[in-house]
């Protein structure tokens, strides 16, 4: 009889845990995320795509979730909500799916096109490496950091 109410209790455990289970596995499912829907809602924020080129040194590759790490040569026309300009700067780059550092090590110096999704205003939402060139080791960079603003 023991035997009996003992497998009947386990059943019924069991039974419990795998309808907890499965409430809980519904939950994750309506409360998962579309990416397709966030990109379609990112899109709709997306007022300009702009895309700029720069040159600069490899200073990390990614590993893990990491992002492509460079210092890159000043670029005047990057675009601001107060106008324009970017110094010179180590700068992490996201990748997009197309670019491949294959053949790329720290110290190379690269040419490199990012793409920069603004929203109104010249607010950057998000960029990402669009295109990566290994340029000649004697490529000479002007990686001299700006003058102090007086003040």
């Amino acid at each position: 009889m023991k035997s009996l109410l003992t497998r009947f209790a386990l059943a019924s455990i069991l039974c419990a845990g795998s309808a907890t289970l499965s409430a809980c596995s519904s939950e994750a499912e309506e409360n998962a995320v579309d990416e397709s829907q966030i990109r379609d809602e990112f899109a709709q924020d997306v007022w300009e795509t702009v895309e700029y080129t720069t040159r600069g040194r490899v200073l990390a590759l990614p590993r893990g979730d990491d992002d492509l790490q460079v210092q890159h040569e000043a670029i005047p026309e990057f675009r601001k909500p107060d106008g324009f300009g970017m110094p010179t700067m180590p700068m992490a780059f996201p990748l997009d799916d197309n670019v491949s550092l294959e053949g790329i090590a720290p110290g190379d110096i690269l040419q490199i096109t990012f793409s920069v999704d603004y929203k109104e205003g010249w607010s950057p939402l998000a960029y990402r490496a669009v295109a990566i060139e290994k340029l000649p080791q004697d490529t000479v960079l002007d990686l001299t950091p700006p003058a102090p603003e007086a003040g």
